[in-house]
C-alpha cells in the first residue's frame, strides 16, 4: 500500500487545514496509507490527526521558520516519499523534493509572490482551490475545494412585517465585509425593515486596530438587533437565519462557508469577490458588488422580496445552488478529483486533476 504524507501549512486549523483533512480522508478511501506532518506547537492539527486515526509526524518547531527547517530536514531523509504540501510554507520548504504536490490555498501577495515564482521555476505542478485562484497564480491548475453535506434546512415563510434574520459566518474583519454588511443593514432599517443580524465567528488573527474598525462599523446597528454567537458550527447558524450573507472583499479563493450553505439549502447572498461568483454559478441572482453597501442593500432587498412574494422562485434558486454543490463541491465530487490526482501518481504520470466544470 502506498503512503502519502500531507504537510500542513499551520499548526492551528483554518480553511486550508480543513481541506487537508478532507484530502486525507479521500486518500484513505482510495487505499492510501496517510500520514500528517505538522509542528508540535501549536498542536491543533496534530490533535485532530490523532483523533481521526492518522499516523502523525510531529516536528519540534514553534515558529514558521523552525517548521520549514525541520520539514526540509525530515524530507531529506525521505527522498522517495510523496508529500502533498498543503500551503505555501511546506511547498517552499520542500522546493527541491522531487515527489512534491504543491497545493496553495491563498493567492500569494507581497513577498510571498517571490516564493510562488520560485516554485514555478522548480517545475512542479501546483494546484489552487478554484479556477479564479488558478488564473491569478501562474503555473497552477484548479483543484476545487469541497465540503461535507450539512443538514438541510427548511426556509421559513416570510410575511410582510416579520422580523428578518440575516446571518454572517467567518472572521469578524473588514476583509470579510462585516463593515459593509452593517452599513447595508442600517440602510434597510432606515427604510423601515425590521432586521436582526446574527454574527457567527471570532477575531482569529485580526489585529487590535482592525477590531476597533469593525466594532465601530457594527455600532451603527442597535445592540438589540445584533446577535453575537461567537464560534459555532455552521449548521447551528443555518437554523437561526432566513438568509446568509457573505460580503467578502478580500479575494476569496473559494468560499467554504458559501458551499456549506449551498449544501444545506440556505438562501445565499454573496459579493462578487474572488471565486464566490464562480462558486454559485452565472445564474445565481443575488450577487452584490464587493465593498459597496448601497449595492448590497439593493441585492438584499431583492432577495428578501423574492423570499416573501415569490417563494416558488426562491425555491428554484436554492435548489439550483444545492444541485451545483452536489455536482461540483460535494464529498463525492472532491473524492473523484483527488482519486484522479492519486491515480496519476500511481501510474507515474504528472498529478493533474480531471477537466472541471465551474470555470468563471
Amino acid at each position: 500500500m502506498t503512503r502519502l504524507y500531507l504537510a500542513t501549512n499551520n499548526g492551528d486549523i483554518s480553511g486550508g487545514e480543513v481541506m487537508l483533512f478532507a484530502i486525507a480522508r479521500a486518500a484513505r478511501e482510495e487505499g492510501w496509507e496517510v500520514s500528517v506532518i505538522a509542528p508540535r506547537t501549536p498542536d491543533e492539527v496534530c490533535r485532530r490527526a490523532d483523533a481521526e486515526g492518522y499516523d502523525v509526524v510531529r516536528l519540534a518547531a514553534d515558529s514558521r521558520l523552525a517548521y520549514m527547517a525541520q520539514l526540509a530536514r525530515w524530507a531529506a531523509r525521505h527522498r522517495d516519499a510523496w508529500i502533498w504540501c498543503n500551503g505555501l510554507v511546506p511547498s517552499f520548504a520542500l522546493i527541491g523534493h522531487r515527489r512534491r504536490i504543491t497545493h496553495l490555498h491563498q493567492v500569494p501577495t507581497g513577498a510571498n509572490r517571490i516564493f510562488a515564482a520560485a516554485l514555478r521555476a522548480a517545475g512542479r505542478i501546483s494546484f489552487a482551490p478554484s479556477h479564479w485562484a488558478a488564473a491569478h497564480v501562474p503555473g497552477t491548475r484548479a483543484l476545487p475545494n469541497w465540503t461535507p453535506a450539512l443538514p438541510a434546512v427548511s426556509s421559513r415563510e416570510l410575511s410582510e412585517g416579520d422580523a428578518v434574520h440575516l446571518g454572517f459566518i467567518g472572521r469578524l474583519s473588514t476583509l470579510k465585509g462585516v463593515g459593509t454588511l452593517a452599513r447595508s443593514i442600517a440602510l434597510l432599517q432606515e427604510d423601515g425593515l425590521d432586521i436582526r443580524l446574527h454574527l457567527a465567528g471570532d477575531w482569529g488573527h485580526i489585529d487590535p486596530a482592525q477590531r476597533e474598525t469593525v466594532q465601530k462599523a457594527l455600532a451603527v446597528l442597535p445592540e438589540h438587533d445584533l446577535i453575537r454567537h461567537g464560534r459555532i458550527p455552521p449548521e447551528q447558524l443555518h437554523r437561526e437565519v432566513d438568509l446568509l450573507v457573505l460580503p467578502s472583499q478580500c479575494g476569496e479563493v473559494f468560499g467554504l462557508t458559501a458551499a456549506e450553505a449551498m449544501s444545506a439549502g440556505v438562501p445565499l447572498v454573496v459579493s462578487d469577490d474572488g471565486a464566490l461568483p464562480e462558486l454559485l454559478g452565472p445564474e445565481h441572482p443575488w450577487i452584490a458588488r464587493a465593498g459597496d453597501a448601497q449595492n448590497l442593500a439593493a441585492v438584499l432587498r431583492s432577495a428578501l422580496r423574492t423570499l416573501r412574494e415569490d417563494p416558488e422562485r426562491a425555491r428554484r434558486i436554492i435548489d439550483a445552488a444545492h444541485t451545483r454543490w452536489r455536482r461540483l463541491y460535494s464529498p463525492e465530487a472532491g473524492r473523484a478529483r483527488v482519486a484522479e490526482v492519486l491515480g496519476c501518481i500511481r501510474r507515474g504520470e504528472d498529478p493533474v486533476p480531471p477537466a472541471q466544470e465551474g470555470r468563471p
